[in-house]
């Protein structure tokens, strides 16, 4: 008969129902082939209960960062360009009148 893996009561009970979703008996027949298949199936199962936790993980955080990407975005979008100043009035090129080119002058 099957061991049971070392995984908490909660995760017992969500493996136990996707086995019963799939037509999975609880007890296979005692033999070593089928338990050996039900322990690898069970790991199986587990493993990808945790990459799916994994992917969801990600991708909240891809989608984090989308949204700060796109925060930024549009932070620049209204963020005047180097050449222009605050009101988005083009800076003239030539320094103030009254101010010298060289400072040794």
């Amino acid at each position: 008969m099957h061991v049971p893996l070392p995984i908490s009561n909660r995760m017992n009970r969500k493996l136990n129902l996707f086995l019963s979703e799939l037509n999975i008996p609880p007890k296979p027949i005692p033999t070593d082939d089928n338990e050996k298949l039900f322990d690898q199936l069970r790991e199986k199962v587990l493993k990808m209960f945790s990459l799916q936790k994994h992917l969801k993980k990600k991708e909240l955080e891809k989608k984090k960062f989308e949204e700060a990407l796109e925060e930024k975005k549009q932070l620049a979008a209204h963020t005047p360009v180097k050449d222009e100043d605050p009101h988005g009035h083009p800076q003239h090129p030539h320094p103030h009148p009254h101010a010298h080119p060289h400072p040794h002058q």
